[in-house]
């Protein structure tokens, strides 16, 4: 029976343990190095929160202001920052695979030095849905095969260092756009843009080719070659015709230069004659 009884409370211990690690995370007191949560909600009355933690691929929900500066949050599935929410970043590390929603507008997001990372780890079809207005630090997306699909009308700014390779970038439903704001800095390996507008800041991959044949990339990749000048043909005259003119020009020549002789003749000259 004793024996029984030990099994049954270390089982219900083991079940709260969990519990507990998540809400001792949102306090910003991580009971290990590493804290592994299912998911990481932040209320409208706020959080803090400093640690390392991996949501397994679920999302991080944010409703009120979220402290995360010094942070690093990998495996999350989607980041969705809602209309009254906000993530300081300062100095912190987000690295996320199936999508950011930000809902707030560029206030939604800020902190000096911060990363946000899509990686493929909790990708949905190797896709990423990206909406909302943010402006990042450093965005980086270099997994192979990865696509970053953008809401139309949506602008994602880069004040620090926007990093690509392998991977696509497409406008969802109309033309999106990527802005690298004076200053900013590009790592730009091969990638392939559609209806992704870049033009409203630094030219992007400008010394590179587009890996989508047609896609729409404004700004984007090195500009068009001016079209060669069309040579026209001048019709030419045969040798004959040539000849011919020559007379003709001789003819006029000698009949002006007469004309011009008799005019100049004096009176008393002309009526001797």
């Amino acid at each position: 029976m004793a024996s029984r009884r030990s099994r049954s409370i270390a089982a219900l211990l083991q079940g709260i343990a969990p519990a507990w690690r998540i809400a001792w995370a949102v306090l910003g007191v991580a009971a290990s190095p590493l804290v592994q949560a299912a998911a990481f909600t932040v209320g409208a009355g706020g959080a803090a929160y400093h640690g390392t933690i991996d949501l397994a691929c679920d999302d991080l929900e944010v409703n009120g202001p979220l402290d995360a500066s010094g942070a690093l949050f990998t495996g999350v599935g989607r980041v969705r920052i809602s209309a009254a929410g906000s993530i300081a970043a300062a100095g912190a590390r987000i690295e996320l695979g199936a999508g950011w929603h930000n809902a707030a507008g560029p206030a939604g997001f800020s902190g000096s030095g911060s990363t946000v990372a899509v990686v493929g780890r909790c990708s949905t079809g190797s896709t990423a849905d990206i909406t909302g207005n943010t402006t990042f630090v450093h965005l980086s997306a270099v997994q192979a095969g990865q696509t970053l699909r953008f809401a139309a009308g949506s602008e994602q700014q880069v004040a620090g260092t926007l990093t690509l390779n392998d991977v696509t970038l497409q406008g969802q439903g109309g033309m999106a756009f990527v802005t690298l704001l004076p200053g900013g800095v590009q790592q730009i390996g091969t990638v392939g843009v559609a209806d992704v507008d870049a033009s409203r800041g630094q030219r992007l991959a400008a010394t590179g080719q587009n890996g989508l044949v047609g896609g729409n990339a404004p700004g984007w990749f090195a500009l068009a070659a001016p079209a060669a000048p069309s040579v026209v043909a001048v019709p030419t005259l045969s040798q004959w015709c040539l000849l011919l003119l020559s007379a003709m020009a001789g003819l006029l020549g000698g009949r002006r230069l007469r004309a011009q002789r008799t005019t100049a003749m004096p009176p008393f000259d002309r009526q001797a004659h």
